[in-house]
């Protein structure tokens, strides 16, 4: 469903033009909303399960930094921000922290986990 939302909301309704197939054969996203509707219908198998895991983790992690932290915690964006500038002595506050820490290890972690997650897509 979430693939389907996200080409949808991407390429609007369906049009009957070759240049709207072209764009929607290209887009990985619709490429992966086959691969889930194959996946629904055969045999599972728990392997193929390890990259949505990953990049289940990867979306949380960032949802929840850019988008919820900030509704509950309002000047945390700014408060790293300023962190990350290096302005004086600034104390992040326990928001502050997570959002920071959800970042660096974000930033750190995101190459490396989407390389591995590469091999076992192909595996």
């Amino acid at each position: 469903m979430s693939y389907a939302i996200v080409i949808y909301k991407t390429y609007g309704p369906p049009q009957a033009n070759l240049a709207f197939v072209h764009r929607l054969i290209v887009d990985e996203n619709v490429e992966y909303l086959l691969l889930a509707g194959m996946w629904l219908v055969a045999k599972p198998m728990v392997v193929t399960l390890v990259p949505f895991i990953v990049f289940s983790l990867f979306h949380v992690v960032s949802y929840t930094r850019s988008s919820l932290i900030p509704v509950f915690f309002p000047g945390v964006a700014a408060e790293v921000q300023r962190a990350r500038q290096g302005r004086g002595d600034v104390r992040l506050s326990m928001a502050g922290r997570v959002s920071k820490l959800m970042g660096d290890w974000s930033s750190k972690y995101h190459i490396p986990a989407m390389r591995e997650v590469a091999v076992w897509e192909v595996a």
